[in-house]
């Protein structure tokens, strides 16, 4: 490529980022979704749903709020400030991928009978449990295979202390206790995968003294 066309190739680049800056800045989304929002907001405040006017008035400001944000984030007014540093930890603390809190959400429970020939612990019935649990029991990946099968089918699955016959006779989803060892066991690996990606921005990061 020679010298010109490189330089118009950059420039209009340069151009195009730009120019999606400018659209970044510029464009606000409001939609039905958020509007909806803002008026059960409204509604939640004053106890009454708003008029029509109050409702435009109430999608007015936000967007003038959420043009200052973005404003504010353009002047880099948001660097340094302990209240913004002290928000945003909080908010990371509740993401998804770093709270050390038990999440609600619904896993597969599993209720089973097993045959094996050989010395096993802990029974041969089991009641609805969440299918991880049994991982505790039968060995590491045992309940993600038995969520598997085909309820009330007999099937060889490889366990810790070898091959168990395994008929599944109830299966469901459902929210993961909140309470007992198990779940305890479930926060803990969650308290520990928080530390492990703490870890891993450290691990990444540059740090100066």
């Amino acid at each position: 490529m020679t010298r010109e066309p490189m330089l118009l190739f950059l420039g209009a680049g340069l151009a195009l980022a730009v120019a999606a800056e400018q659209l970044e800045r510029r464009v606000v989304w409001v939609g039905q979704e958020r509007t909806q929002a803002l008026i059960d907001d409204f509604e939640a405040r004053q106890g009454r749903p708003p008029t029509e006017e109050e409702a435009r008035a109430t999608v007015d400001a936000w967007i003038d709020r959420e043009l200052a944000i973005r404003e504010a984030h353009r002047l880099e007014l948001d660097r340094g400030d302990p209240v913004v540093r002290r928000r945003l930890l909080q908010k990371m603390a509740q993401a998804p991928e770093t709270t050390v809190q038990p999440q609600r959400t619904e896993v597969a429970w599993v209720a089973l009978e097993h045959e094996f020939d050989g010395a096993f612990p802990h029974g041969r019935e089991f009641t609805l449990r969440p299918a991880s649990d049994y991982d505790a029991l039968f060995g590491e990946g045992f309940g993600e295979r038995v969520a598997s099968l085909t309820q009330g089918v007999w099937t060889p699955v490889q366990g810790r202390y070898g091959v168990h016959q395994v008929r599944v006779s109830a299966k469901t989803l459902a929210p993961e206790p909140s309470a007992g060892p198990q779940a305890a066991a479930r926060l803990q690996a969650r308290e520990e995968g928080v530390l492990q990606a703490r870890q891993a921005r450290r691990e990444a990061a540059w740090v100066w003294y």
